[in-house]
């Protein structure tokens, strides 16, 4: 609510998409290319906390953003979209 307060026009949301497929990656992939343990698990709880569209989209309805869109891009990332005086 309060983005959408301060915002003049348009309000842009990016966060991690939270679904299986990216944690395995992400707990797979940096064992293979020598990551620190500290930096693999970190991702994974980034991806743990990440959203789900329809939770994100309940959010975005509950604060009263009129004309709120939320999509996933390439399965990792998520993007809520809202424009005012839409």
């Amino acid at each position: 609510q309060e983005a959408w307060r301060v915002t003049r026009d348009a309000l842009m949301l990016s966060d991690l998409h939270r679904n299986p497929g990216l944690y395995a990656m992400l707990w797979l992939c940096p064992r293979f290319m020598g990551v620190s343990r500290e930096l693999r698990e970190d991702a994974l709880i980034s991806v743990k906390r990440g959203f789900r569209s329809a939770e994100l989209q309940m959010l975005a309805d509950q604060a009263g953003l009129t004309g709120s869109r939320v999509r996933v891009y390439y399965g990792t990332r998520i993007l809520l979209q809202a424009r005012k005086g839409s």
